[in-house]
C-alpha cells in the first residue's frame, strides 16, 4: 500500500512495519520488529507517540476513526490509529497508518505565510483594483501577475488562468516586453517609486495599440515591497 503501515503494543513495541513505512522512517523491518519506541526515538518523541497510541487503545476498538497529524525530524504525515483485536476479542495491537505529506504542508505553510505577510492592506488593494474601470493588475516581487482585472483582460486579450503567475515576458513575445519586464526588475530593485511608459504594441484584434503604462511600489506599513501596482491607458 501507498501508506506507511504500523503495528504496536500497547508497551510501544513494533509488531509489523510495512514497505511504504521502512521508506517514509528510513529503517528496515529486521531492524524495527521486537524493538520499542523508546529504542528508537528520544524519550520526548517517544512519550508523544505512545501518549496518542494509548489515547487510542482508551476509546476501543469501536471508537470512529479520527486523523492526525505528525510532525517528525523535518516530515509531516497524516495518520489513522485503529485498534486491532483477534476473532477471540483480545488486543492484538495498535494499527498506524501515516501518509508524508510534507509537500503539501509546505506549500500551504507559504500560502498561509503569504496570506499573513501581505494582510488587508492586499485584500482592500484587490478590492479597489476589481471594481475599478480601468485596466490594473497587481504583481508581486518576481514581477509576477497576481491580480487583474476584467478591464485589464479586456485590453490585452488574454485570459485571467493564463496570465496569473506569470511575468510580461512569458504573456507576451514582442519586443516592447522586455522594456516592460526591465522597468518592473528596476523599480523592485529600487524598493520605492514609480513610472510611466508610453509605447506601442499589438493589440487583441491585431492592430497597433498604443498603451500608457503606469506603475508604483507596492509596499506595507512597515515598508517592506510586497509587489507593483499598475495600470494601463
Amino acid at each position: 500500500l501507498p501508506l506507511g503501515l504500523s503495528m504496536r503494543d500497547g508497551d510501544g513495541k513494533y509488531l509489523f512495519v510495512n514497505r511504504t513505512w521502512e521508506k517514509y522512517f528510513g529503517a528496515a523491518r529486521e531492524e524495527v520488529v521486537g524493538t520499542t519506541l523508546h529504542q528508537r526515538l528520544t524519550p520526548e518523541e517517544a512519550d508523544e507517540v505512545l501518549a496518542l497510541d494509548r489515547a487510542v487503545l482508551g476509546r476501543g476498538a469501536e471508537a470512529p476513526l479520527e486523523l492526525s497529524e505528525f510532525s517528525h525530524r523535518g516530515r509531516h504525515y497524516l495518520q489513522t490509529r485503529t485498534v486491532m483485536i483477534d476473532s477471540q476479542g483480545l488486543l492484538r495491537g495498535v494499527l498506524i497508518a501515516s501518509l508524508d505529506v510534507t509537500e503539501k504542508h509546505q506549500i500551504e505553510q507559504a500560502l498561509a505565510e503569504a496570506r499573513e505577510r501581505l494582510g488587508d492592506q492586499i485584500v482592500l488593494t484587490r478590492s479597489l483594483i476589481d471594481e475599478n474601470p480601468s485596466a490594473m493588475y497587481l504583481k508581486d516581487r518576481q514581477g509576477r501577475y497576481v491580480t487583474v482585472n476584467d478591464a485589464w483582460l479586456k485590453m490585452v486579450g488574454v485570459t485571467r488562468e493564463r496570465a496569473i503567475g506569470r511575468n510580461v515576458l512569458e504573456l507576451f513575445p514582442e519586443q516592447e516586453s522586455e522594456r516592460y519586464h526591465a522597468e518592473d526588475m528596476r523599480l523592485l530593485a529600487q524598493g520605492e517609486g514609480s513610472s510611466e511608459v508610453e509605447s506601442l504594441r499589438t493589440g487583441p484584434d491585431g492592430k497597433p495599440q498604443w498603451v500608457i503604462v503606469r506603475k508604483a511600489v507596492l509596499r506595507r506599513a512597515d515598508g517592506e515591497v510586497i509587489g507593483l501596482i499598475g495600470a494601463n491607458t
